[in-house]
C-alpha cells in the first residue's frame, strides 16, 4: 500500500467530508498535534486501514473529531512517557506551545 494513498484518503474523509481542519491543533498539557500529523502517521502505522473503516462509521464531525482528540492525546502522553513508542515519528512532529 502507498502510504500517501492513504493519507489522502483519511484526510479526504476528514476534511472534505466532515469538514475538519486538519491544521487544528490538540492539545495535551504544554505540547500539541495538529489533526494532519495524525492522519500522516496513522497513514504510516495503519497497514489495513482500521482507522479509515472506523472513521466511515462515525455520523458525524464532532463524533470524529472527538476520536481524534482522545488519540492524539493519547500520543502525546505516551510519546512523553516512551519516546521509543513510535519509532520517534510523532517525537519530530510534537511541538511545544
Amino acid at each position: 500500500m502507498n502510504t500517501n494513498t492513504y493519507y489522502f484518503e483519511l484526510a479526504s474523509l476528514v476534511y472534505e467530508h466532515f469538514g475538519i481542519d486538519l491544521y487544528q491543533k490538540v492539545y495535551y498539557g504544554k505540547y500539541f498535534l495538529t489533526v494532519q500529523d495524525y492522519l500522516i502517521g496513522v497513514s504510516i502505522t495503519d497497514r489495513i486501514k482500521n482507522i479509515l473503516a472506523l472513521l466511515r462509521t462515525l455520523p458525524n464531525e464532532q463524533e470524529v473529531m472527538h476520536f481524534i482528540e482522545a488519540a492524539i492525546r493519547r500520543i502525546i502522553q505516551d510519546t512523553l512517557e516512551n519516546p521509543q513508542t513510535y519509532d520517534s515519528f510523532y517525537n519530530t512532529r510534537l511541538k511545544v506551545v
